[in-house]
């Protein structure tokens, strides 16, 4: 994972301090999977860390194994998402929350992870690889809306460069409230 590291770290240190005013940069596809594949690992190393054996402490080990397999790639999971936005602090150097979700029999489906890293905030939704493909229902369930729509820039899956930073920014007093856009629960299967 070293070399994850690595490559993450080009792309993600000119994010962490904000954008000064008046500039942008372009993120392009290859980018976003190196930052998505570094957030996915971050994100399920932290609820290791921090939640193992608590209720939102499941992580779905396929999903390890299969970063652990194939880290060279440099491409997230499949069945994961990744959202990248920017946060206007840079005196909280960092939160996590997280949060399983479960199916209709009680097993864990999904773990949604909202975790920041100075001016940056992400957002990762992980199921297990036997689960990796995802209803349409979910993926408009998984879509944000509202300010998140504007302030949530989709990483993973992507296929076009994007811009950053993003239309809008988040307060560190709005990231309760992003990490419940995934709280509420999988979509229900039609």
């Amino acid at each position: 994972m070293e070399a994850l590291e690595t490559a993450a770290r080009p792309v993600l240190e000119p994010l962490l301090l904000g954008a000064a005013p008046g500039t942008s940069r372009v993120l392009d596809p290859e980018q976003q999977a190196v930052l998505a594949t570094w957030a996915v690992k971050t994100a399920l190393l932290l609820v290791l860390a921090r939640l193992r054996g608590r209720d939102h402490g499941w992580v779905p080990d396929s999903t390890l194994k299969w970063l652990h397999d194939h880290h060279a790639s440099r491409v997230p999971p499949p069945g994961t998402r990744v959202w990248l936005g920017g946060l206007s602090t840079s005196d909280t150097p960092a939160t996590v929350q997280a949060a399983c979700l479960y199916d209709a029999a009680g097993d864990p489906a999904a773990q949604c992870v909202t975790f920041s890293v100075g001016c940056v905030v992400f957002q990762v939704f992980t199921t297990g690889q036997q689960d990796a493909g995802l209803t349409p229902d979910t993926e408009a369930w998984l879509a944000p809306s509202g300010l998140c729509q504007q302030a949530l820039l989709q990483i993973a899956p992507s296929s076009s460069p994007i811009g950053w930073p993003p239309g809008a920014v988040f307060g560190t007093g709005d990231l309760p409230g992003l990490a419940g856009r995934l709280q509420q629960g999988l979509a229900p299967a039609r």
